[in-house]
């Protein structure tokens, strides 16, 4: 056992990413957290959400998250959890399988200042804060009348959006897209060849890939039109934050409400997953409140 503590400990430490040249951004008993680590975990989340630039309170949000990891794995070390063979392997072979071959692979890590090493140690970390959460969220699982109740209160929760196939054509402005509209009205199949073999090359591609897609992913402006068009029918002129646009609906499936027995087992996954996130919320909190955690770097 203290052999597995002393492993954890010496983790949590390589973890810590702090340079020796760097002032740590923040020090949680003892651990630091350098500026790096939070650019990289910062950097993640702007590419998640498709954000160019980081504000100030993302890296603060970020910062705190980290701190909060560190104090999750320092538990983790308290608690004498142990990492069973094999699974951060494992682990690190489902990341690996997202791309498509090693050198991708590789050159992705790099892209994050980390090396094959770095990328384990931080899959360790990620192992030892999920046990650790296990251990201090010891909260039951829903009831299945729980769950029934939580259905029966947001049943538009669990409604499958309509879907639309449709062809693009994009306009120099309003005036042109009303000209081209009453054009393509009169000779349709002239839109799906102005579609598929003019304009820009992008909407090109995009019209000869065209698939059926949720309403929610389409740009709000045209939803007006695809709600009430008829398939075959041309809708617009539309103006989205990309310009101008006139559409033909090629195809659409309507919407329709899940029965509880589809869901059931994924509300009760949900529901099970908020109440142990609030319970390691909850203890976050008293932690928090009674640990040393600096910030040298504003200092």
């Amino acid at each position: 056992m203290k052999k597995i503590a002393c492993f954890l400990f010496l983790l949590c430490l390589a973890l810590n990413g702090c340079a020796k040249k760097e002032k740590p951004v923040a020090v949680v008993n003892g651990v630091a957290i350098s500026d790096a680590e939070v650019q990289r975990v910062l950097n993640r989340k702007l590419k998640l959400l498709g954000q160019a630039n980081a504000t100030a309170a993302d890296r603060r949000e970020t910062i705190d998250a980290l701190v909060n990891r560190k104090l999750l794995c320092q538990e983790g070390i308290r608690l004498g959890i142990r990492l069973a063979a094999g699974e951060v392997d494992a682990e690190m072979n489902r990341v690996r399988a997202k791309f498509p071959d090693e050198n991708a692979f590789m050159a992705a890590l790099k892209g994050e200042g980390l090396d094959r090493e770095g990328f384990r140690r931080e899959i360790e970390e990620g192992v030892v804060v999920s046990k650790a959460e296990e251990r201090i969220a010891t909260v039951a699982p829903p009831s299945e009348t729980e769950a029934k109740r939580y259905f029966d209160g947001h049943k538009e929760d669990f409604r499958v959006p309509p879907k639309y196939r449709v062809y693009l054509a994009q306009a120099g402005g309003e005036d042109e897209a009303r000209r081209l509209l009453e054009k393509f009205r009169k000779i349709p199949t002239a839109f799906d060849r102005e579609a598929l073999e003019k304009g820009a090359p992008e909407l090109r591609n995009i019209n000869k890939n065209a698939v059926l897609t949720l309403r929610t992913d389409f740009p709000d402006e045209m939803h007006p039109f695809l709600d009430r068009l008829k398939e075959g029918e041309f809708g617009g002129p539309v103006k989205t934050r990309r310009g101008w646009f006139v559409f033909r609906l090629l195809e659409r499936t309507d919407g329709m409400q899940k029965a509880w027995q589809e869901v059931k087992g994924d509300i009760s996954h949900m529901l099970f997953r908020e109440q142990r996130d609030h319970a390691v919320k909850v203890w976050l909190t008293r932690q928090r409140a009674k640990v040393a955690v600096t910030y040298p770097a504003s200092q």
